[in-house]
C-alpha cells in the first residue's frame, strides 16, 4: 500500500510536489503563528478586513493597539479571534489540493503562487461578508447577537463561500483540461 503512495507520489510533476509541500509547511506555519500571535501581529490580515468592511458599511472604525479594528457604530471588534486566519488555511488546502489534481496543467509553481495570493484575497473578502452580515443583522433584527449566533453565522458564511470556491475552481480546472 505504501508503494502505492509512493509511485502516486513520484509520478507526479515536480512543480505540483514542491507545492503541495510548501502548502502543507505553509498551513502548519500558519497555524503555529497564529497560536503565538496576538491581535497586532494579525495586523496583516485584520487590517484589510476592517478597510474592506469600513468601504461597504460607511462606518470608521480606529484601531486599539493591543484590541484590533473597533467599529463604535456596530459596537464591533475585529481582532486575533475573527481574523478568518483557519478559513485561509483551509481555503490554501482546497486550492493547492485542487490543482494539485490537475497535474498536467502547465504553470507549475507560478500557479500556485497566484492561487495562493487568490486565497488571501477571498479569505479578506468572506471574512468581510461574515462580519458586514453581523452588523445588518444586529442593526436591523433588534436581537442581541449572542456568541452562538455569531459562531453558527460565521460557519454557514464560510461552508456557503468555500463550496462556491471549490465548485469554481472545479470548473475552472476542468475548463483548462479540455
Amino acid at each position: 500500500m505504501i508503494k502505492e503512495y509512493q509511485d502516486k507520489w513520484l509520478s507526479l510533476r515536480a512543480s505540483v510536489r514542491m507545492s503541495i509541500v510548501f502548502t502543507v509547511l505553509l498551513v502548519f506555519s500558519l497555524k503555529l503563528f497564529y497560536n503565538y500571535a496576538d491581535t497586532d501581529d494579525m495586523l496583516w490580515i485584520i487590517k484589510p478586513t476592517a478597510i474592506f468592511t469600513s468601504v461597504f458599511t460607511a462606518q470608521s472604525f480606529q484601531y486599539i493597539s493591543g484590541e484590533g479594528y473597533y467599529f463604535a457604530d456596530s459596537d464591533i471588534i475585529i481582532n486575533k479571534s475573527c481574523s478568518g486566519i483557519v478559513f485561509l488555511m483551509v481555503v490554501v488546502c482546497c486550492t493547492a489540493f485542487s490543482w494539485a489534481s490537475y497535474t498536467h496543467i502547465k504553470g507549475g509553481f507560478s500557479i500556485w503562487v497566484v492561487l495562493l495570493g487568490t486565497s488571501y484575497l477571498l479569505t479578506v473578502f468572506v471574512n468581510s461578508s461574515r462580519i458586514m452580515l453581523d452588523m445588518f443583522l444586529k442593526k436591523n433584527l433588534l436581537l442581541p447577537v449572542n456568541d452562538f449566533i455569531h459562531e453558527a453565522l460565521g460557519v454557514a458564511v464560510y461552508l456557503i463561500f468555500l463550496f462556491s470556491y471549490y465548485l469554481l475552481l472545479y470548473r475552472y480546472f476542468n475548463r483548462l483540461n479540455k
